[in-house]
C-alpha cells in the first residue's frame, strides 16, 4: 500500500498535466514569442541608433554630418 498511492497520486498527476498540457504549452509559447519580441524591438531601436546621423558642429560653418 505504501507504493500504490504514490503511483496513483503520480499517475493522477500525469493526467492532470495532459489535460492542461495545451494550456501550458501555449502559455509558454506567448511567453517566448513576447520576450523574443521585446528581443527583436531592442535590436532594431539598437540599430537605428548606430545609423542614425552624426551631427557635429565645426567653429565657423555651424553643424554638419559626418
Amino acid at each position: 500500500m505504501r507504493i500504490v498511492l504514490p503511483v496513483i497520486a503520480v499517475v493522477l498527476l500525469v493526467g492532470a498535466i495532459a489535460e492542461f498540457m495545451w494550456w501550458i504549452l501555449a502559455a509558454i509559447v506567448v511567453y517566448w514569442l513576447y520576450c523574443g519580441g521585446r528581443r527583436v524591438l531592442r535590436w532594431y531601436q539598437a540599430q537605428a541608433f548606430a545609423l542614425r546621423p552624426r551631427q557635429a558642429e565645426i567653429p565657423g560653418y555651424g553643424v554638419s554630418a559626418f
